[in-house]
């Protein structure tokens, strides 16, 4: 279950690898709303990997958005399976209520440093 903390990160485990940081959160936000100007303004940088760590699936995340309270929607590059890659939108909660092998879940790529979408 998806959770904002007091701090403004959001999170659906228990561990940083499960948690996406206040900042990183603040940040998304304002690519998005520079998105929604539909001035060119927004970076096309990608901000936040998620990967699935037993088999394929990675997330590039360029914006996130509260499309209702406790619900959010990522924007970027996903690629669930190689060279099958596309741009759209995600769930953050349905990720974060995504149960897999072994009792793990998706993770944050914790040293990601943001770069460009590059397809």
């Amino acid at each position: 279950m998806l959770k904002q903390l007091k701090s403004g990160a959001l999170a659906w485990r228990k561990g940083s690898a499960c948690m996406i940081p206040a900042a990183t959160v603040k940040l998304l936000q304002a690519e998005a709303a520079a998105q929604d100007k539909k001035d060119g303004s927004g970076s096309g940088i990608a901000h936040l990997k998620l990967f699935n760590p037993v088999g394929a699936g990675t997330w590039k995340v360029s914006e996130i958005r509260e499309v209702e309270p406790g619900t959010w929607h990522l924007f970027g590059y996903a690629e669930i399976h190689p060279g099958c890659g596309e741009f759209g939108t995600t769930s953050l909660n349905e990720l974060g209520a995504a149960k897999l092998q072994m009792g793990l879940a998706i993770e944050r790529d914790c040293y990601f440093t943001p770069q460009p979408i590059q397809v």
